[in-house]
């Protein structure tokens, strides 16, 4: 029997008692379960034709999923490629998108800038003559 402190409460614990029921229980479902025959698989089971389809099929299933993640990956690929492709052929030089809208960005600042300052200019040219 032991103690375990559960906040400031002091809680009994009989540690034998359920030892004794879990080991049974253990006992229990692993004779009786296929599925913990092969989580804990025991020496009258560890080949036989059932427990090697299963883990035949769970290795195909995840050589599926690799290879599912490869094409995916170079369909990625594919995909910029085309862009970059695209980009060129519209005469933009060697930019990928995210160049390209910098580009555009930084184009469309300036041209906004400058068109600013001339409109600024022409308005003080203006006022100053004709005052």
């Amino acid at each position: 029997m032991g103690a375990l402190w559960v906040g400031s409460r002091r809680v009994r614990v009989h540690v034998g008692l359920y030892l004794h029921v879990g080991l049974y229980l253990l006992k229990v479902l692993r004779w009786n379960s296929p599925v913990l025959r092969l989580l804990a698989p025991d020496p009258r089971y560890r080949n036989t034709p059932e427990t090697e389809l299963i883990q035949a099929g769970e290795r195909g299933r995840e050589r599926e999923g690799e290879e599912r993640e490869r094409e995916r990956e170079r369909e990625k690929e594919r995909e910029r490629e085309r862009e970059k492709v695209w980009v060129r052929v519209r005469g933009v030089a060697e930019f990928d998108r995210a160049g390209e809208s910098t580009f555009r960005l930084l184009s469309l600042s300036l041209s906004l800038s400058l068109s600013l300052s001339l409109y600024i200019y022409t308005f003080i040219y203006i006022n100053i003559n004709l005052l």
